[in-house]
């Protein structure tokens, strides 16, 4: 199994805010996988409140 991951920054078409603030942009990671011919492609986002960002991300996916 293959396992490839891309870190983007997604803009936002319209501010999102919360009592804690605004984000115009949030990270996200583009991950794909490749097994016996099929591929799949999945994306998750790493809003700030979570902890996670693009260096953990890649970091857990590495393992």
């Amino acid at each position: 199994m293959l396992c490839t991951f891309e870190p983007l920054l997604l803009e936002l078409k319209h501010p999102f805010r919360l009592a804690t603030g605004m984000r115009t942009h949030t990270n996200a990671m583009l991950t794909t996988l490749h097994w016996q011919g099929v591929v799949g492609i999945g994306e998750a986002a790493m809003p700030p409140y979570y902890g996670e960002n693009h260096e953990t991300a890649g970091v857990f996916l590495q393992k």
